[in-house]
């Protein structure tokens, strides 16, 4: 078994998350990345098909963490506005005196 396909094999099982949360994910790609010129067709393959896959499951990930935030950002502009107009609210109250 070779360099890539021992690799491979490491992730095999693993959820997205599991996978990502590896600390050594980073390097394992970059041997990869490295081996492929001199890796056999299937191997190439297979290679290819892992990195595909979970490069579509990072923009998924992506996609959805941007959306995530763009609500957290809708929900701060929306709290800030409120806090603005109560604060015109008190400061209008307290020119009146009551």
């Amino acid at each position: 078994m070779n360099q890539i396909s021992r690799l491979l094999q490491k992730y095999q099982d693993q959820t997205f998350d599991e996978i990502i949360s590896k600390p050594d994910l980073a390097r394992d790609l970059q041997l990869i990345n490295q081996g492929m010129e001199s890796a056999d067709d299937e191997t190439q393959e297979n290679a290819r098909k892992f990195l595909n896959d979970l490069l579509g499951k990072i923009e998924v990930e992506t996609n959805d963490l941007n959306k995530e935030l763009d609500k957290k950002s809708e929900t701060i502009d929306q709290i800030e506005k409120t806090k603005q107009a109560c604060l015109a609210y008190s400061k209008q109250k307290d020119r009146k005196g009551s």
